[in-house]
């Protein structure tokens, strides 16, 4: 026969009970795990975005260099 449950509390997964002020206590730690995870997101968006720009950059150096190394391949055999 199941363990009686007080009125203001609810059985848990585990078989154990809580609160309504224990679930509360639960929730807003979970909501501010949220709000961190949220953050560490949007902080991590934006250093993609910075290294995608940079990727560009490099790569648009990267054909200069060739079109010189060219340029100078050129002038050696003239």
């Amino acid at each position: 026969m199941p363990s009686a449950v007080p009125n203001n509390a609810f059985r848990c997964a585990d078989g154990g009970t809580a609160t309504p002020d224990d679930l509360a206590a639960e929730l807003d730690q979970v909501a501010r795990k949220l709000v961190l995870m949220e953050q560490d997101l949007e902080r991590s968006e934006e250093k993609v975005e910075m290294n995608e720009s940079k990727i560009v950059e490099l790569e648009e150096e990267l054909r200069v260099v060739g079109n010189n190394l060219k340029s100078l391949e050129v002038s050696e055999e003239k």
